[in-house]
């Protein structure tokens, strides 16, 4: 009489473990470099609303004449990961010199009719996330 093998020997259930352990294996490293690609997706959206608000509160506070040369604009403190920006400010006058300054949001005594001002967010670690450029026109008359 024959005896009928039901089930699996032990080379075919090692080769299993073995093909099955590989494709987990680079499985897990496509889920590591999806997560890190993520965070620093979003490093980069924080700092890009950061930067825009920033801006945006900038632009605000030049709305009106009185405010236009004046540069105590509150400081936005940024979100976590992110240090605070660096600005650059080009001062651009009507016989078409320039004057930049880095960090100071006021350009001299007289208010000039155009500032073009540049904002850079790193994060901790020095990278840039973001940089963002406007100009804001003297809204006297």
């Amino acid at each position: 009489m024959k005896r009928s093998r039901s089930g699996f020997s032990l080379i075919e259930l090692m080769i299993a473990v073995a093909v099955f352990s590989v494709v987990m294996l680079l499985m897990s490293g496509i889920i590591v470099n999806g997560l890190r690609v993520r965070k620093s997706n979003s490093f980069e959206v924080r700092a890009q609303v950061y930067a825009s608000t920033y801006l945006q509160k900038i632009k605000n506070h030049w709305l009106n004449n009185t405010m236009f040369n004046a540069g105590n604009i509150q400081v936005l403190p940024p979100p976590d990961g992110l240090v605070t920006p660096s600005f650059t400010m080009t001062c651009a006058n009507l016989d078409g010199s320039t004057i930049a300054v880095t960090n100071v949001l006021t350009c001299d005594d007289i208010p000039p009719p155009l500032r073009r001002l540049s904002i850079d967010v790193y994060d901790t670690e020095g990278k840039l996330r973001a940089h963002l450029v406007t100009e804001i026109g003297n809204p006297s008359p």
